[in-house]
């Protein structure tokens, strides 16, 4: 049974932002300006997370930051709740905290394979343990020993080899897979791509296409994350009710050197979730321009969530769009 996502029509089309009035309001706003905006917890237009699409672009929304590498560690300390001690080029030094861990409940996962191909592997397992004490017994047999170095040496070898499988003998046998009959969670979800410069539209379009398509149970928002949308892009997304974040002319979004480096997909999704996916949102799940969701790939995603201990989920992308590239 399917379950169409639910949304509610577009509202009147949301005011567009030109590059050069963006670059304005930089200059015009200074940071104390611009940090009572986000402290408030208005969005760009006053548009709720469900509302009308987000405007294209807007205002510095989170205080201006330019070069100075204190001014941005302050920001980014506080939009962390001052989880992130310092950002520097080689990556965020983070505060040291207790990590708390929850116990899964009984249900959350299920054996992967049926039970014959279970039975199967049980007993392959069991044939392998037989022959690997059957070959030492044999090996460590006195007519074997040629020297105790050879001895050694080769039985060193062996045993590298007979260990090597184990790891993957037991995940094997102990396989498993998100119970299918947990409930989806009512959360508020966001499912997002990200764009870089270099690819192209028709990409990102039927990545965008295969994610309104979802056979999901709740609301949840489409966006993309595009440093610098066209005006066809603009338009479809428009038409079609996909939320666009951008940071064109947000001038504290165009760094040379991380964080929030320009012209790449981290700077795209360090402006989306400053903005809107720390506060707007429960779960946010993100592709890449290429990666095309089948049907069932947000409930997917999203169940495993029924289950409060579990805080990230992570899952294959395999497809073959730019196989020939």
């Amino acid at each position: 049974m399917s379950y169409p996502a639910q949304r509610r029509a577009p509202g009147p089309p949301p005011p567009v932002w030109r590059t050069s009035d963006a670059v304005a309001a930089a200059a015009a706003w200074d940071g104390a300006d611009a940090t009572m905006i986000f402290d408030l917890g208005w969005d760009d237009a006053g548009y709720g997370p469900y509302d009308a699409p987000s405007p294209v672009s807007a205002p510095i929304g989170v205080g201006f930051v330019g070069d100075d590498p204190k001014s941005l560690e302050a920001v980014i300390g506080r939009l962390s709740g001052g989880k992130v001690l310092s950002a520097p080029a080689s990556g965020p030094a983070m505060r040291a905290r207790r990590v708390r861990r929850h116990a899964l409940l009984p249900d959350t996962f299920v054996p992967a394979l049926r039970p014959a191909r279970r039975y199967l592997i049980h007993f392959l397992t069991a044939g392998w343990l037989v022959t690997m004490v059957f070959f030492w017994i044999w090996w460590l047999r006195p007519e074997h020993r040629n020297g105790w170095a050879g001895l050694l040496i080769n039985s060193a070898l062996l045993l590298y080899l007979s260990v090597y499988p184990i790891l993957p003998i037991l995940r094997f046998n102990k396989i498993t897979t998100v119970n299918p009959r947990l409930p989806i969670p009512d959360l508020r979800v966001a499912f997002c791509v990200t764009k870089a410069p270099s690819e192209p539209w028709d990409t990102a379009r039927t990545t965008l296409e295969a994610m309104l398509r979802q056979h999901y149970p709740h609301r949840y928002d489409v966006w993309i994350c595009d440093e610098d949308p066209s005006e066809e892009t603009l338009d479809w997304c428009r038409r079609h009710g996909v939320r666009v974040s951008t940071r064109r002319g947000q001038l504290e979004y165009q760094r040379d050197t991380w964080p929030r480096r320009k012209k790449c997909k981290e700077g795209n999704l360090a402006y989306f979730y400053d903005h809107y996916g720390y506060r707007d949102y429960d779960i946010v799940s993100q592709l890449d321009c290429d990666h095309i969701p089948g049907p069932t790939y947000l409930a997917e995603m999203v169940r495993p969530f029924a289950d409060d201990s579990i805080g990230y989920v992570a899952a294959p992308s395999v497809c073959d769009t730019n196989a020939d590239s």
